[in-house]
């Protein structure tokens, strides 16, 4: 009996301790108080870090320093090259009739249609328009601190102009249209640069170029761009040009180390003009065309006819 008793009044004593042990580490309401949730919190994303644009920068091509068409300017040598697809002037005062070629490539047609000056290249970036590799071949380190480009000749156009881009193919019997097709694209492209001319501009005018973000162009150029020994810069440069119909010869511009800029020029001319009458291949499909096609010759004769 006094076994069971002590149990009884253990027991009592540990029920009446679980309300004490329940309070322990946990808030309790008091009676006719609700119960409030405590609030969840709430998160707060990380802001991502701000880019600093950065200039791409590749090692100098060995190649370059004797590359027909570099130039040497100082410590640098520099290479342009034109990716506009650019069109060849055809005669002046063509009939609309077809157009024997010599040859629809090679030096047979070189000699008979000079690839230069081009004509009407494209001149957006980064497909078309230059691309520039600005190397610095010295043992020293040159800052470049600024990019232009200027106009230094200009050679008015006058009366009609005809054009032919071997982008538009070429006509021969029993084949047809054929060639042409040109195209393709550029992946994701740094240091894209653009220069702005005023429509009036002419010899002498001078304009900075600017960063680009034209479709296919990514980062800017940001500059001053240090450039180490054996260091190239390469930039994709496209032109505004003016609006006046004519040749133009364009240098691009080199700031060095807080210096004036260096011009190097930029081969071949250009002549613009965007009312010349465009010559293709398909265009020598129309019966009119068609009927002023002698037959078919081993091997084939080569074709362009005016479009309409």
């Amino acid at each position: 009996m006094a076994a069971r008793e002590r149990w009884r009044r253990g027991g009592l004593a540990l029920l009446l301790a679980l309300p004490l042990l329940a309070a322990c580490g946990t808030t309790g309401t008091r009676a006719g108080e609700r119960a409030v949730a405590s609030p969840t919190p709430t998160h707060t994303a990380t802001p991502r870090p701000t880019r600093t644009p950065t200039a791409t920068l590749l090692p100098c091509d060995p190649a370059l320093a004797t590359a027909p068409d570099s130039v040497h300017v100082g410590d640098l040598v520099i290479g342009v090259r034109s990716q506009g697809y650019p069109a060849r002037l055809l005669p002046d005062g063509l009939p609309l009739a077809p157009f024997r070629l010599a040859a629809p490539t090679g030096p047979a047609l070189d000699a008979q249609l000079p690839p230069m000056p081009a004509v009407n290249p494209e001149l957006g970036e980064p497909v078309a328009g230059y691309s520039a590799t600005i190397c610095d071949a010295a043992a020293r380190t040159h800052i470049v601190t600024g990019l232009s480009l200027r106009i230094t000749d200009f050679i008015a156009a006058t009366g009609p102009l005809n054009e032919w881009a071997i982008c538009d193919g070429w006509y021969a019997r029993p084949r047809g249209a054929q060639g042409g097709g040109c195209g393709g694209g550029v992946g994701p492209t740094q240091n894209c640069q653009h220069a702005s001319f005023l429509a009036d501009a002419g010899v002498g005018a001078a304009v900075a170029t600017a960063a680009s973000h034209a479709d296919g162009c990514q980062g800017d150029l940001p500059l001053p761009v240090t450039l180490l020994p054996g260091q190239a810069l390469p930039v994709r440069l496209g032109i505004t040009p003016p609006t006046t119909p004519g040749t133009y010869h364009f240098a691009l511009g080199i700031a060095l180390d807080g210096g004036p800029a260096a011009f190097a020029p930029i081969e071949p001319m250009v002549l613009l003009a965007p009312v010349a009458h465009r010559w293709t291949g398909a265009a020598c499909q129309t019966s009119a065309m068609q009927a002023q096609i002698p037959p078919a010759t081993d091997p084939p004769t080569a074709y362009l006819c005016p479009e309409a």
